[in-house]
């Protein structure tokens, strides 16, 4: 399981926390998002911690999978999902009442 499972395809400053089972801390301990490799922090032996980087094909899924050697990583097919960050085009309109109350349509 990760949380959140899912990010911008552009990458995070989020953390991503993958939950499981015997982590150990060493200084290769990485994550994989797919095909991309990214450190990696063991915040105890159920949590590890990185930071997705960004989508290799855009938005869709990739697996991510951890190693405490660089080498050997895990092989759970956990699912991670990358998106399009929502563009605002808009506003309508374009100014309201200070009191606040008014509906915004963007």
């Amino acid at each position: 399981m990760i949380l959140p499972a899912n990010g911008a395809v552009s990458g995070s400053s989020t953390a991503v926390t993958v939950m499981g089972s015997n982590f150990f801390h060493t200084h290769k301990t990485s994550c994989r998002f797919g095909s991309k490799v990214v450190p990696g922090n063991v915040t105890d032996d159920s949590k590890f911690v990185c930071f997705p980087p960004s989508s290799v094909a855009g938005a869709g899924f990739v697996y991510v999978e951890v190693s405490m050697n660089g080498v050997d990583f895990t092989a759970s097919g956990v699912a991670f999902s990358y998106h399009e960050l929502a563009q605002l085009s808009g506003v309508y309109p374009t100014g309201a009442e200070s009191g606040g109350g008014a509906i915004i349509t963007a």
